[in-house]
This record gives C-alpha cells, structure tokens and sequence, in this order.
C-alpha cells in the first residue's frame, strides 16, 4: 500500500492555545468518504459554493484539519508560503486519482 501521509515542515512555525506548531503531518488515511462527505457540508454550510470544493482553501482547510488533527482555527495561523504548501499537498491528494492521470496522460 502507498504510503498516504505527508509532512510540512514549516518555515515560520505558529503558536496555537500555547502549544508551537513546527510542521504538519498529514495522514491521509483517515479520508474516508464519510469524512469528506461531512467536510463538504461543512464547507457548504459556511457559504461555499456547490461544485468548488477541491479549488477552495475553505474546503480544502477542512480537510487538512481532519488529516492532521489541528483545528482549522490553528490552519488559519500558518504564514502564506507555509498555508499555501499545506492546501496544495491536500488538493493534489484529492485530485490524484487513477481517473485524473489517465486524463492527464492523454495528448491534447
């Protein structure tokens, strides 16, 4: 089995409720479809905009919150190049599906 779990050692660590925040780890494992199911409705809940999930840091936050165990809360601290590198690991997760490469695959 492919090893599902990455990690972002941060370049300007954050501090939430105390505790110092150094890297990310995240395991993507724990992406059942239940669990992005329930992020969905989160996200859509929060106003997001149906069909936009995978192209939204909103969505996207959610679900790196549920791979690597910190509140959103805690996400939203992290410093631009730090965030950006986070919410493109997960959205290349998502996207990363047999379905997806075979159509990259293809000649234009």
């Amino acid at each position: 089995m492919a090893d599902l779990t990455q990690t972002v050692k941060l370049r300007y660590p954050v501090e939430h409720e105390g505790k110092s925040i150094t890297e990310i780890n995240l395991n993507f494992m724990v992406l059942s479809g239940a669990v992005q199911r329930k992020a969905a409705k989160r996200y859509l809940n929060e106003g997001g905009v149906p069909g936009a999930e995978r192209a939204s840091d909103n969505y996207l936050v959610i679900i790196a919150s549920e791979c690597c165990g910190l509140p959103t809360e805690a996400l939203d601290l992290l410093i631009g190049p730090d965030f950006a590198e986070v919410m493109l690991m997960v959205q290349n997760f998502l996207l990363d599906t047999p379905w997806m490469q075979e159509q990259s695959a293809k000649p234009a």
